[in-house]
């Protein structure tokens, strides 16, 4: 467990480093098992999409279909994800996929009710303008961990994201953009790599996999940024 990331290892909120650093090494340190929990879920979606891929454009049933399903698979692997990395940082030993998505499972109706919530006041602010849009999302970043680790009401995780987010939002913005870069060069690699092999389709469904982990990096670091800023509000009440 030696450089382990851990509870305590999470340090309070000042800086982007706070959170980039920590979720970097926690998403990389627990690879496996996020692919684990990831490929349960998008596993048969991606091979749909992917088959589904060239008549989109003329079905936009089907094309809406497809985003709802998008949306449906984030949802159920947030909060196992969220559960597994809890357990991992509290006792060092990973939990079983079934166990992690019992739990999760457990969570729905409430993180169901966040995310359309937060989905609708993002749309908002970016029908207004880009830059609400933007600060709207980094306001709720956290209100996933919130609904799902702490007995509150959907509105009330999302104001708690609000304040708890106040003041960190440029370094949030920061990390995130380091963090899209980080976690985008693996699957382009292989997206490149599945057209110069003639556009096989198995090599578009792992490259879309591949995106899929990669994409829960977003997960990690909401996670991380809610633990960090509960450090912070913890020292400044000691």
């Amino acid at each position: 467990m030696t450089g382990a990331t851990t509870l305590t290892s999470i340090r309070p909120f000042h800086d982007t480093g706070d959170i980039l650093g920590p979720t970097l090494k926690l998403f990389f340190g627990n690879l496996w098992l996020i692919t684990k929990i990831v490929i349960v879920i998008v596993a048969p979606f991606e091979v749909f999409r992917i088959l589904n891929l060239e008549n989109l454009p003329d079905n936009w049933q089907l094309t809406v279909g497809v985003i709802l399903l998008d949306h449906v698979c984030k949802v159920l692997i947030a909060p196992a994800l969220i559960y597994a990395l809890m357990k991992v940082m509290q006792t060092g030993v990973a939990p079983g996929i079934s166990e992690s998505y019992r739990w999760g499972f457990s969570k729905l109706g409430k993180l169901i009710l966040c995310a359309a919530l937060s989905l609708i006041l993002q749309a908002l602010g970016l029908a207004l303008c880009i830059i609400p849009g933007i600060v709207i999302y980094l306001s709720l970043i956290v209100a996933y961990p919130i609904v799902i680790l702490e007995n509150s009401s959907v509105t009330g995780a999302l104001e708690t994201s609000r304040d708890l987010t106040k003041g960190h939002r440029w370094n949030i913005l920061g990390a995130l953009l380091v963090l899209g870069l980080v976690m985008g060069v693996p699957a382009g690699v292989v997206e490149i790599l599945a057209f110069a092999t003639g556009g096989l389709w198995p090599l578009h469904v792992a490259a879309a996999i591949l995106s899929d982990i990669f994409e829960q990096s977003l997960t990690v670091l909401s996670l991380v940024t809610y633990l960090s800023i509960r450090a912070l509000w913890s020292q400044s009440t000691q």
